[in-house]
């Protein structure tokens, strides 16, 4: 196989494209886990720097005419710097090299070492200057948050020998530990140096497990926060470093819905430095979270002033915005969420109730449409399509009331029908409930019973009450009769009578409530919703 084939990139004498090439194969070709994978894949790296540095001294091009070099390179194996390939030069004769019939023809008699020739430092001394140039930048805050200053620290040779490589990536480690305030992109930058997302092993075998998830959480969260806002505080590293904490536990406990500490770490860190338009953005998301509208609205408002795009605190406000009935700005800030990611499926769903309050079903619909495709065993977005039909349908029904001779809107109306008998043979789960007859019919028969029951304890208790009211009625007669003589009339009987009626009263109140209870029960079986499953 062709170097550059192996390599994945054209022919070329740029040495960084070669070593980016070999840097993004090298992920895929671990010498552990494709260990032939990886030998074919050093071999053509280091014939394809060989190559480039030949050619580069000779002053050729990489076109096809040097393409047959490529057959011999393993013969020649080239000195790293220019002034041993000068000093050789003059040895060798080389001047007197000649290209012809596109072949490169080497004399014979010439001979170079197979390994780079390395300066006179050793690998120990480069890695130490190396972690300290490091440090260097972590000081610095706007050298720290500068992706390319990573980039170069890390464009080194000793960067490029394998076996060195794994000591630098411990003492990155040990960096690391102490060091670990980064912006997410430096995160994957050393991710793509040291693979330690895919080797947390290694990582936990030398950190504690917090600061492992913490490291992983932070190359792979698909949010993140700006650090470029705090380009201008005016602190030093420690309590710039302290702020961050603060930070980014704010940030971590959000993600958590640890929301007490949140708001803990977010006072805390708006103590040191209220400011910051990531702080006004996390709290408009807190209050958002906690039902607090009106704050969130204010917050997110001015967050947004300053980041116009950022997707998410545009999907809240838009989710504000929709439940204060301002549907058309919420379509504004939706259409920027999708713009930057056009399959944000509650975005989509959000967009097209927004479209349904607006009575623009064709854009509900299509919208709509794109979110079931992305996630078709969501109900949820199931049912707003429904809604969506639905409104269409009840629009079309009162232009037909006013005129009720239009053509044109029965035929839609006829279509609109054919669409909802479609979802409905498509979406069975979602079909209103076709016994809801049976299961009214069993109320209804539930409901004698319970009437049934109730009437026929209040006529026997109703029975009791007569019966006391006629006992009384007795005594009193009784007692008015002329040749009575009184051995009933007592204050007793009199009182009797009396608690009697009042007995009586308390009962007829008591039936009242229960025939009230009893209605409402009836109410409630027959006049409830239908339901979906």
């Amino acid at each position: 196989m062709d170097i550059w084939s192996v390599l994945e990139i054209p022919p070329t004498n740029d040495i960084s494209i070669i070593k980016k090439a070999y840097a993004a194969k090298l992920k895929k070709c671990h010498p552990e886990d494709d260990p032939q994978g990886y030998q074919q894949l050093r071999e053509a790296f280091d014939k394809a720097v060989k190559l480039s540095k030949r050619t580069r001294s000779s002053g050729l091009k990489h076109d096809d005419s040097t393409v047959n070099i490529e057959n011999n390179i393993d013969s020649i194996d080239l000195p790293e710097s220019s002034e041993e390939m000068n000093l050789n030069n003059s040895k060798s004769d080389f001047k007197d090299e000649q290209i012809s019939n596109n072949k490169f023809k080497i004399p014979p008699h010439i001979r170079f070492n197979n390994q780079f020739t390395r300066n006179n430092r050793s690998l120990y001394d480069d890695n130490k200057e190396l972690i300290k140039k490091a440090k260097e930048l972590y000081n610095v805050f706007s050298a720290r948050i500068d992706e390319t200053k990573w980039e170069t620290l890390f464009d080194c040779e000793s960067m490029w020998n394998l076996y060195n490589k794994e000591l630098v990536n411990a003492e990155m480690i040990n960096f690391i530990s102490e060091h670990y305030h980064l912006p997410k992109k430096v995160w994957q930058l050393l991710d793509s140096n040291f693979n330690w997302s895919t080797n947390i092993d290694f990582l936990n075998d030398r950190l504690p497990n917090k600061l492992v998830k913490y490291i992983i959480r932070r190359i792979n969260e698909p949010q993140s926060l700006d650090f470029s806002y705090l380009k201008d505080l005016d602190l030093d590293t420690v309590a710039l470093d302290n702020y961050i904490e603060f930070r980014e536990a704010a940030f971590d406990d959000l993600l958590k819905k640890n929301y007490n500490g949140a708001f803990v770490n977010l006072t805390q860190a708006e103590e040191i430095y209220p400011e910051d338009p990531e702080l006004w953005r996390m709290k408009g998301e807190y209050y958002y979270l906690m039902g607090n509208a009106e704050n969130s609205l204010e917050l997110l408002n001015k967050y947004l002033n300053i980041n116009q795009f950022h997707t998410q605190s545009l999907f809240f406000r838009s989710n504000l915005l929709y439940k204060n009935k301002a549907f058309n700005k919420a379509i504004e800030d939706l259409n920027k969420v999708l713009l930057k990611n056009n399959n944000h499926i509650e975005a989509l769903d959000l967009i097209s109730k927004c479209n349904i309050q607006i009575e623009n079903f064709q854009e509900a619909q299509k919208y709509i449409s794109k979110a079931i495709e992305l996630s078709p065993s969501k109900s949820s977005l199931q049912i707003t399509l429904l809604d969506s039909i639905k409104c269409k349908k009840k629009k079309i029904l009162s232009e037909i009331r006013q005129n009720s001779k239009d053509k044109l809107l029965r035929s839609k109306l006829k279509q609109v029908n054919s669409e909802l008998k479609s979802f409905y043979k498509c979406n069975k789960s979602l079909k209103p409930n076709s016994k809801f007859k049976k299961k009214l019919i069993i109320r209804l028969i539930l409901t004698s019973v319970i009437l049934t029951i109730g009437f026929g304890i209040y006529s026997i208790v109703s029975n009791s009450n007569k019966e006391y009211d006629s006992q009384s009625y007795e005594y009193e007669t009784y007692n008015s009769s002329p040749n009575n003589e009184y051995k009933y009339s007592t204050p007793s009987n009199h009182y009797y009578s009396y608690n009697s009626d009042y007995s009586s009263t308390n009962l007829v109140t008591t039936g009242r409530l229960v025939r009230i209870v009893i209605s409402i029960a009836i109410l409630f079986f027959i006049l409830k919703k239908r339901s979906y499953k």
